[in-house]
């Protein structure tokens, strides 16, 4: 799955659970309003899904799995949904589900803006420039050293033409297998972008993104009443990053080991240390979920901000190197009318 069709999933999603939450709340049967809210979904896979769980339903399953068999692959979504129906605010968990989608497509958004299209436009970049250079700056002087030479099987000026023909058409190949060796590239790397983002230059910015779903996830768990070790199981498993999802082991551990919140996050990284006074105080108030939103929005923010600045400094430096490459193409329609004004003033 691609890189858009995965955009538009998730965005199918969110607006499956805000339409879902809403039938829930005009008492509608369950089934009817699994039905109603998936006449919305333009993902044909994702509706056949849905509607599957509305038969499910209407035969007796309970909708929570239902769900989990059909609808989500993310476990934290379940257990918010889970939790939801024990808590009799299945709407609000539904809510809280697609508030979840749409951050993690915004956040992706943005991490593909500021990161992965400009990677994937220099490599493109630089395989046309190379392409151009080898065509305008060596290609004659290197046509005419072996079209010189005394080939031993070229003994007539017919061999040799063959000999040229040869020639161009090894290099001519050779040109083209390198055009269509960056294109794959550029594909896989497009569908790939997670490998890019891990990169070591690029881990900063993917941790902070991490950050914010880690906190916004682990708010609408607790919000819900699961219990606390449970909570910080299912919010690491949207973490990637390897050193975060060894912080998140070790918060779980404290947090079965009977630590409170504020103290199983602290000294682990998942969260920045100049805003766990936040949950410290607000976990002392009996309102850690809403110091939690907060602390999501707070990395959410300076996310934002730092891929605005990868992308005011990455995007500059791509565009130099398209102009250069735009440089050599005029060069080289323009070199052969230089050399003729020349020539003819030169007489």
């Amino acid at each position: 799955m691609n890189v858009t069709t995965a955009r538009h999933d998730s965005l199918d999603r969110a607006l499956f659970h805000e339409a879902l939450a809403g039938l829930c709340r005009s008492e509608l049967p369950l089934d009817e309003a699994l039905r109603i809210a998936s006449a919305d979904i333009e993902e044909t896979e994702l509706r056949r899904k849905v509607q599957t769980v509305a038969d499910d339903v209407a035969r007796g399953t309970s909708f929570d799995e239902a769900y989990a068999r059909h609808c989500s692959p993310r476990a934290d979504h379940v257990a918010i949904v889970k939790a939801g129906i024990a808590c009799n605010d299945l709407a609000g968990a539904l809510e809280d589900v697609a508030k979840d989608e749409r951050l993690s497509t915004e956040l992706d958004d943005e991490l593909d803006r500021a990161l992965a299209r400009p990677l994937i436009s220099a490599l493109v970049v630089g395989s046309v420039g190379l392409v151009v250079l080898l065509i305008t700056m060596p290609w004659s002087a290197l046509q005419g050293t072996m079209s010189s030479l005394d080939w031993p099987l070229a003994s007539t000026t017919q061999d040799k033409g063959l000999s040229n023909t040869a020639w161009n058409t090894i290099a001519s190949s050779a040109l083209a297998c390198l055009v269509i060796l960056a294109g794959v590239v550029a594909w896989h790397l497009r569908k790939g972008r997670r490998g890019i983002l891990r990169l070591p230059v690029f881990r900063k910015l993917l941790e902070q993104a991490e950050r914010a779903r880690f906190a916004s996830t682990l708010a609408m768990l607790l919000r819900r009443r699961v219990p606390l070790d449970r909570s910080l199981e299912i919010a690491g498993l949207g973490l990637s990053s390897p050193r975060l999802r060894e912080a998140g082991s070790r918060a779980r551990a404290a947090a079965e080991d009977g630590a409170r919140l504020a103290e199983a996050l602290g000294q682990t990284g998942l969260l920045s240390d100049d805003v766990l006074f936040y949950v410290s105080s607000a976990e002392a108030l009996g309102d850690a979920p809403a110091a939690l939103d907060q602390l999501a929005t707070i990395e959410e923010r300076r996310f934002r901000r730092h891929a605005h600045a990868a992308t005011r400094s990455i995007g500059p430096a791509f565009e130099v190197a398209i102009g250069l490459v735009v440089f050599v193409f005029a060069l080289a329609y323009l070199h052969p009318a230089l050399r003729l004004f020349a020539g003819l003033f030169g007489n």
